[in-house]
């Protein structure tokens, strides 16, 4: 979405809580956020700046700002994407916690003119060629000792980066590179126990890679992980069912 100079993401449909885990409504995010359930998304200042940081805002580590509800599913000048909400959901629910935490709006870096342009490529959800791909390490690097300055159109730009790198690049670690190999019907006519294992599979990669530093790290809300594993698990027992009877006959 573009409206004005501002750039922004909505998302297909609202959630409708947990239980829409098909939808990509369960995601647990680093932090405690819950960017990635909103109707839309965005990065800008929080309106609350003083007058310090807006002055002060080109200094390293000043200024304040952070990913927001956006569009309340309105989209102008929309580029529609052909992905799931399951996928768009998973990238705001990794990229949302890192601009909270280690990025800052500024007024500084958004009154500057060169920064003001209206070409849409990074809207766009075509991908370059491989070696073009922004790694995801560097997509989400980690300030330390004060904060990279960020705009609204590089968060937008980061999603596509983070989208391009999931999809294009065969040994991405994106927990969601599954998932985000479909498209929105794709995803749509995948039976839900194909869709529960998907899920099931990118919880626990994410958990396997983290479970060092982070044991508590998961990518989904633990009671959704539950209802995930019942869906699986009573396929498991229906077949076990299925065979018994089979052999008895």
């Amino acid at each position: 979405c573009l409206e004005g100079v501002h750039s922004f993401m909505v998302f297909g449909k609202p959630c409708r809580g947990d239980r829409d885990w098909e939808a990509g409504c369960a995601y647990e995010e680093k932090g405690g956020s819950d960017h990635s359930r909103n109707f839309g998304v965005g990065f800008n200042n929080a309106g609350d700046e003083n007058l310090t940081q807006i002055l002060l805002g080109f200094l390293p580590g000043i200024g304040s700002g952070g990913v927001h509800e956006h569009g309340g599913m309105n989209c102008p000048n929309a580029i529609p994407w052909d992905i799931s909400d399951a996928c768009a959901r998973a990238i705001v629910a990794d990229l949302g916690p890192t601009y909270d935490q280690h990025r800052a709006w500024t007024f500084y870096k958004a009154a500057q003119p060169r920064y003001w342009h209206t070409m849409s490529r990074y809207r766009e959800p075509q991908c370059g060629w491989l070696g073009t791909y922004t790694p995801r390490e560097i997509t989400k690097r980690k300030a330390h000792g004060w904060k990279p300055k960020s705009l609204c159109w590089d968060f937008v730009r980061d999603f596509h980066s983070l989208y391009c790198e999931a999809t294009g690049r065969n040994s991405s670690h994106a927990p969601y590179k599954e998932i985000c190999g479909f498209t929105n019907q794709g995803w749509k006519d995948l039976p839900k126990i194909e869709k529960a294992k998907m899920f099931q599979r990118m919880d626990d990669r994410l958990h396997e890679k983290k479970k060092d530093k982070e044991p508590d790290r998961w990518f989904l809300k633990r009671d959704a992980r539950r209802a995930i594993d019942k869906v699986v698990n009573g396929q498991h027992v229906a077949e076990e069912g299925w065979q018994k009877e089979t052999n008895y006959h």
